[in-house]
């Protein structure tokens, strides 16, 4: 996603499609609006952003697992590690 411009507290963002038919499933299957769902998603990366900065490891405990297993995050187009 690229910005293509803002005017006073709107981001315009262009999406590949199929990130747009991501959306566009969550949505229907949520009823929350797609911009309240960008929203949650840019929380979520705020939240993986602090802990990986901080050195923090995220997990996923899937059910019939006992314990939680680290995870490798890929975000595509990032160049370079997080920092703080």
């Amino acid at each position: 996603m690229g910005v293509k411009g803002a005017t006073a507290g709107r981001t315009s963002i262009t999406t590949k499609p199929t990130v747009e038919k991501l959306v566009e499933d969550m949505a229907e299957k949520t009823h929350i609006t797609k911009s309240d769902l960008f929203n949650i998603g840019i929380d979520i990366l705020h939240f993986v952003w602090t802990v990986l900065a901080k050195g923090g490891v995220i997990g996923v405990k899937l059910p019939g697992d006992d314990e939680f297993k680290p995870v490798q995050i890929y975000i595509p187009g990032m160049t370079q590690p997080f920092t703080t």
